[in-house]
């Protein structure tokens, strides 16, 4: 056994226990060690370029600034990824492939699910409604609602760029690794996860 090995992992261990703000998992332990690991590679490249490194405040600033950019990045990318001819703007985008995956949603649902304003997200769906992308029909779980779904139409006008939009999303992702990309996508995935039961 690699006793000097064990030394460190316990060693590591103490530091995550101490700093740690929830129950002690083997999971949280393993983000906190990758975390930990990005912060140490990330003060090494800072200092060979000789600036200090950013405070946490500072940094917490500039996530929420990059997250803003990446959106504003993707938008950008989807007026090439669309083509002009097609019906479906970006924003719709995303209420369409919520139905082609889910099926049947009621207004209430497909607007939560998009994080949008209910006015905002009325709109949408009566653009799509007008150009006969989806279609509605009474609810019957909820008299007080109508419930949403593709037409032929919007399937297929959505198919037509799904190829496209695969493509914007691995533009999106950018130059980072495989590696990067899993972890990325954990590490959004619990920030949304926070951020749902806060709206």
């Amino acid at each position: 056994m690699n006793y000097d090995f064990l030394q460190l992992v316990i060693q590591h261990l103490q530091s995550y226990e101490a700093q740690a703000d929830s129950t002690p998992s083997a999971t949280h332990f393993a983000e906190w060690i990758l975390h930990q690991d990005e912060r140490t590679r990330f003060s090494e490249s800072v200092s060979m370029q000789g600036e200090e490194y950013p405070d946490l405040a500072a940094i917490h600033v500039s996530n929420s600034r990059f997250i803003i950019n990446l959106y504003r990045y993707a938008k950008t990318y989807a007026k090439k990824a669309i083509p002009s001819e097609s019906p479906i703007t970006f924003e719709d985008y995303s209420y369409l492939v919520m139905l082609y995956y889910t099926g049947k949603m009621s207004k209430k649902q497909l607007i939560d699910q998009n994080i949008h304003e209910k006015s905002t997200g009325m709109e949408v769906i009566k653009r799509l409604l007008r150009l006969g992308l989806v279609t509605q029909e009474d609810n019957i779980a909820d008299k007080r609602s109508k419930l949403v779904f593709l037409t032929a139409h919007g399937k297929s006008s959505m198919e037509a760029i799904q190829q496209n939009m695969y493509a914007l999303a691995v533009l999106v992702n950018g130059n980072l690794s495989s590696t990067e990309i899993t972890t990325l996508f954990h590490l959004l995935q619990k920030l949304d996860l926070f951020h749902q039961s806060k709206v």
